[in-house]
């Protein structure tokens, strides 16, 4: 059975608890397991309280909003043969509750190439374009921006 050696622990220590046992009339194990309980109670009743029940006094938890932006669906698609070069961006805005909305200004980057516009407001069906012109060969990373919804996707430039 392994053991612990109380002489090992900082002799500072080791002195008050020896002048502690004496002053009381007892034995050093003793003051040390009462000590050792204290400690044991005090962190048993912290457990406790911290983990207690607290009734909630109004909703902590708000529910969706309607034509509040929530989503977007970001879309890249590379132009071919004589519309090489380009690439044709399309994002759609939505609220949680999936309706697309209308007039929210998308924020468009790409990582190279020139983008036909940056700020593109959403049509009526919660639609905003865009065109991308790259050198061919290029992959570029679009981001679509609404709010705090920033989304990406990556579009590989045709010859």
């Amino acid at each position: 059975m392994p053991s612990f050696i109380l002489r090992q622990l900082d002799p500072e220590f080791w002195a008050k608890v020896q002048a502690k046992a004496a002053a009381e009339g007892t034995t050093v194990k003793a003051v040390i397991l009462r000590l050792l309980a204290a400690w044991l109670a005090a962190v048993i009743l912290l457990s406790v309280t911290g983990c207690a029940y607290k009734n909630p006094t109004a909703p902590t938890v708000d529910g969706p909003h309607a034509g509040l932006p929530t989503r977007i669906e970001l879309n890249a698609t590379p132009g071919q043969g004589v519309d090489g070069g380009s690439g044709r961006i399309s994002a759609r805005v939505f609220d949680a509750f999936s309706t697309g909305l209308p007039d929210q200004t998308v924020t468009f980057t790409a990582s190279a190439g020139t983008l036909s516009a940056s700020n593109v407001v959403t049509d009526e069906k919660g639609m905003a374009r865009a065109t991308l012109t790259a050198p061919p060969g290029a992959g570029v990373v679009i981001h679509a921006k609404v709010g705090p919804i920033d989304v990406q996707t990556l579009i590989a430039i045709q010859p």
